[in-house]
């Protein structure tokens, strides 16, 4: 295989007859395309490993002693954020707030779960953004909760995460050009070159202009900006300025692409479905949008 200029220009006998500048034997390996995530989430990978790493972890327990250690070594971290853990490790997926309590009290903890359509948090957490009993589930969202009502501490979907997000540190375009960098490396590590992030949400976008612009974005990527119910119209203009910000950085990076979150997933079971729940009689799952205004957008 002949390569010039990061292009492939010849491969068999077309590639062994002519002269090159370096010649490489791979010995007994082999050569392959690279691979491409076609639905990845880079910048919330990035932010949660900057936290306690429970990815893969096989019960709460674990879980807990992940969360133990990252709070034991960073005292000064006033929200302890990461992710992320495996909902389907216990049954119904209803994290307890207190399990995290017995670990970190003082402070909020936020654990996202794989799907990224589910949060745990402690107690503090839930203090802090004035969740109670009488606190009302989100247009779209969730409160998971005990049989006295009060929340358990467990939220799905975005609209149900914002009560509490909202209320934590904000993210800087420095610190997701920081977890841009983080995810390259993973994927370069593993053979992926070519991503596409199916979440943008506000800053996300700027983060990336400023990381293919330092040369800390390493693969190639499509962007999606997400569109949510009741703020789309308004965000329009923005969206388009910064399309158009990308246009010279089009052959490493794609943004054109528009995130419609429909519903919830089925790994968090808010999907919505037809018939209801076998296991929640009466509950069909959440719908994100009206349909007369999906179709408008």
């Amino acid at each position: 295989m002949l390569i010039e200029d990061g292009r492939i220009i010849a491969v068999g006998d077309d590639a062994l007859y002519q002269s090159a500048d370096e010649v490489i034997d791979l010995g007994e390996s082999f050569l392959m395309p690279s691979f491409g995530d076609g639905h990845a989430h880079p910048i919330f990978a990035g932010r949660e490993a900057a936290g306690p790493k429970v990815n893969g972890l096989q019960n709460v327990n674990e879980i807990q002693e992940a969360v133990r250690i990252f709070a034991q070594a960073n005292p000064e971290t006033p929200w302890i954020i990461g992710g992320a853990y495996e909902a389907a490790i216990i049954s119904g997926g209803d994290f307890d707030a207190h399990w995290l309590d017995e670990i970190v009290s003082d402070r909020p903890v936020v654990l996202h779960a794989v799907d990224h359509h589910t949060i745990w948090v402690n107690s503090k957490a839930l203090e802090i953004a004035g969740i109670t009993s009488a606190t009302t589930d989100p247009a779209g969202g969730s409160i998971a909760r005990r049989a006295d009502g009060s929340p358990k501490g467990t939220l799905r979907e975005p609209e149900a995460f914002a009560l509490i997000l909202d209320y934590s540190p904000k993210n800087s375009i420095e610190s997701d050009v920081r977890a841009i960098k983080y995810a390259c490396q993973q994927y370069l590590k593993s053979g992926v070159t070519y991503a596409n992030d199916s979440w943008l949400e506000e800053g996300m976008a700027e983060a990336y202009l400023a990381a293919v612009k330092s040369g800390d974005l390493t693969i190639d990527m499509n962007i999606s900006f997400l569109a949510n119910p009741g703020e789309w119209k308004k965000n329009l203009s923005k969206i388009e300025s910064l399309v158009s910000e990308f246009e010279p950085y089009k052959e490493q990076v794609n943004a054109k692409s528009v995130k419609f979150l429909g519903d919830g997933a089925l790994s968090s079971g808010t999907a919505a479905l037809l018939q209801p729940y076998d296991d929640q009689p009466g509950f069909s799952g959440l719908k994100i949008w009206e349909d007369a205004e999906l179709f408008a957008a």
